[in-house]
């Protein structure tokens, strides 16, 4: 079976995220095992699909949020048996 694609049974991950984004340092949420973590992180990416497909449906095609999320600056990352949820680094940029 696939994952849900009602917003509403990711209430967690949503509420989780927008800590994410409220904290200076991001957030870590203790999974019990790498491989649940890595589940947990699958739904993080998919909630962020599902959001970014809500907004083609809210905001118009011209507009800069049509297609985007609010959790697309957020980095998720599954190591051990954590999941850690923080801002992205800009990219420093070098030239050769």
């Amino acid at each position: 079976m696939g994952m849900s694609k009602s917003l509403a049974s990711y209430d967690e991950i949503r509420a989780a995220m927008d800590r994410a984004l409220d904290s200076e340092n991001g957030v870590r949420i203790p999974c019990g095992s790498p491989q649940a973590a890595v589940n947990l992180r699958q739904r993080c990416y998919y909630f962020r699909g599902l959001d970014r497909e809500q907004s083609t449906k809210i905001f118009a095609a011209g507009d800069p949020r049509h297609g985007t999320s609010a959790y697309d600056t957020l980095v998720v990352q599954a190591t051990d048996s954590f999941l850690y949820i923080r801002k992205g680094a800009p990219l420093v940029i070098e030239e050769l």
